[in-house]
């Protein structure tokens, strides 16, 4: 799929461009609830490995909505989140003065956000296949997915979604900032309700397959600490 190609490529240099400005706005120092911008330059590029291995899946399975997802993952953390809060610490605090279209930083951070954070238990829920393991579990991807919408449109209005350390001009206490804060802090709690219960049904799978699946979820288990060991030290750095 020439898609899968264009998509990966465009990924991978938006997400370079997000190291730079990493760096650029190393000057800034430590930022609040942000982590060193060297630690954020490590995880900012390990996640190169999802977007290349969730772009070859893609390019080689076309139809498998995993390849995708594992895309989608990877430019929508590493690459959009990335370069938005980058490019907004080093417009705010190191340049002389803003540069070009720094305000819509906040509303593309809070883009990327909302689509990884969702996509999480889709990638527990779909794997390896790409499909649901049942039709029972349709009104639960559906819950998943109304919980993302709700971040999608949202999450850049609510005052407490601080993503970026520099006060965001969307940010207003106003009728419509409470109800966005109230159905984010909602959507926040299903999506991570609905993240262990995915991850519960891949172990009950894994329990259940055989053979080259049982493979596969032996590797999809070692992928998952290694996720959670670089969330966990990325957070408290």
């Amino acid at each position: 799929s020439h898609l899968a190609l264009i998509v990966t490529v465009g990924g991978l240099a938006l997400l370079a461009l997000a190291m730079v400005f990493t760096v650029l706005r190393a000057p800034a120092g430590e930022l609040p609830n942000d982590p060193a911008w060297y630690n954020d330059l490590i995880l900012t590029a390990a996640l190169s490995v999802a977007i290349v291995v969730g772009g070859f899946v893609a390019w080689r399975l076309p139809r498998n909505a995993y390849g995708w997802l594992l895309l989608l993952f990877g430019i929508s953390n590493g690459a959009l989140q990335g370069f938005a809060e980058n490019y907004a610490a080093y417009s705010y605090l190191v340049a002389p003065e803003p540069l070009p279209l720094a305000r819509y930083s906040f509303i593309l951070a809070a883009l990327g956000f909302a689509l990884w954070f969702p996509t999480i238990a889709l990638l527990f829920l779909l794997f390896p296949t790409g499909r649901l393991p049942s039709r029972r579990w349709w009104p639960f991807a559906a819950l998943i997915g109304t919980a993302a919408a709700v971040l999608v449109t949202l999450l850049w209005r609510a005052p407490s979604a601080e993503l970026i350390p520099v006060p965001s001009p969307f940010h207003q206490a106003d009728s419509l900032g409470r109800w966005a804060d109230s159905l984010i802090s909602t959507a926040i709690f299903v999506l991570m309700v609905s993240i262990a219960v995915s991850a519960l049904s891949v172990i009950v799978r894994a329990v259940r397959a055989k053979g080259q699946a049982r493979q596969q979820y032996k590797w999809l288990g070692l992928a998952s600490v290694l996720v959670v060991l670089a969330i966990f030290f990325g957070g408290i750095a």
